[in-house]
């Protein structure tokens, strides 16, 4: 295994071992390759990087994740221009892994600003995330960063906001009162997968300040921030329309491990679908989330906004398998909804303007996710394939 590679262990301590190595590339130009217990060293072994860097895997929702050299200038720049957007620099709590971008980045800028960060103490599996746990980390945020003066913020998945949500509306008292504290931060940053307008809506009644991220780990987690980008970040849409999303900027990662041509001279060719709407970045969903069923194009996730509005399901997603007759067809994995089948096939097909369409319907109590809180594409369609 290469000397650069460091497995972050689950909890506190996990976290302390990436805030020094984090120091040691400021301070001693030392690269280091942060990857989880459970993930292959594969994606980010290799020689070490011409410039100090920090090397993260991507998630590989969609296949091997892909090892990306961030460099310290890149690191510098996403912290420089989110404290711009952000309203100035502030204290940080560590509540999603470190291994990850968004983790990465809560530690980033508190040692560039000359501070740990505060860890809760469950993160990356240390512990069960509810309410409970989280409340006495969020008030240590709040009363530390009042002591130095500066903002509080930190960085959450849709996944973990969603189940505070779920807790509060049962009525517990430990998510109710995690909802209040997140209140009191200055911005809580929410990236990772897209923000449902349901959780976006109960996040804003509770008086959260959500300030959404786009980027991925290839632009240090995020240069896009409430769909505008940040600074001297530049988007162009590449092919027909919904183009791939294209991003140039300073905070573009240096490399992709492998010398892929995508990620090079701080421009990053995305597998994303967007386009501008109203002066914002609208996501389309992925290059793979456009198929061709029966000689049309269809996009995927507009099938499952639509369904999800419909039919009033807790969660929906679409994706494709392979048919011999149709070339691909639809497969809506379903939680939460009693409509049958065949009423959520008439909804698809009244939503797509098409009289017919076929479509498989799979019920789960749950939709698989990865740990930073994206879908998990392949276990779905493992499902069906």
């Amino acid at each position: 295994m290469s000397d650069l590679v460091v497995t972050v262990k689950p909890g506190a301590v996990g976290a302390y071992d990436a805030i020094a190595r984090v120091r040691a590339l400021f301070d001693q130009d030392r690269s280091v390759a942060l990857i989880s217990e459970h993930a292959s060293p594969a994606a980010v072994e290799g020689p070490e990087p011409e410039t100090p860097s920090v090397i993260l895997s991507t998630s590989g929702s969609t296949g091997e994740g892909r090892g990306v050299e961030l460099d310290v200038d890149a690191l510098r720049a996403s912290a420089r221009l989110a404290e711009e957007r952000l309203g100035g620099p502030g204290m940080w709590l560590t509540a999603i892994p470190t291994t990850g971008a968004g983790g990465l980045n809560t530690v980033v800028r508190s040692v560039l600003n000359g501070f740990d960060p505060l860890i809760w103490p469950g993160i990356a599996g240390g512990a069960h995330f509810d309410g409970y746990s989280l409340i006495p980390s969020l008030r240590a945020l709040r009363d530390r960063a009042t002591a130095e003066g500066l903002r509080a913020y930190t960085s959450l998945v849709p996944t973990q906001v969603a189940r505070l949500i779920s807790f509060a509306v049962a009525s517990d008292l430990g998510a109710i009162e995690a909802l209040r504290e997140l209140a009191e931060i200055d911005a809580v940053l929410i990236g990772a997968d897209a923000l449902g307008d349901e959780l976006r809506q109960t996040l804003h009644a509770y008086d959260i300040h959500v300030v959404t991220t786009y980027g991925a780990t290839e632009t240090c987690g995020g240069c896009i921030y409430d769909d505008r980008p940040l600074g001297s970040t530049t988007l162009e849409f590449v092919g027909e329309e919904p183009g791939r999303i294209a991003i140039s900027g300073p905070t573009v990662a240096m490399r992709y491990r492998d010398g892929s041509p995508e990620l090079a001279d701080r421009r990053w060719l995305s597998n994303d679908l967007g386009q501008w709407r109203l002066g914002r970045l609208e996501l389309l969903g992925r290059v793979d989330d456009l198929v061709k069923v029966g000689g049309s194009m269809l996009a995927l996730p507009l099938i499952a906004r639509q369904l999800k509005a419909l039919a009033g399901a807790r969660d929906i997603a679409v994706l494709a398998r392979d048919d011999d007759e149709w070339g691909h067809v639809p497969v809506a994995f379903v939680v939460g909804c009693d409509a049958p089948d065949a009423t959520l096939r008439q909804f698809a097909a009244a939503a797509l303007g098409r009289g017919s369409i076929p479509m498989d319907i799979v019920r789960l109590d749950a939709l698989p996710l990865l740990a930073n809180g994206k879908l998990d594409r392949l276990q779905l369609l493992a499902m069906v394939q």
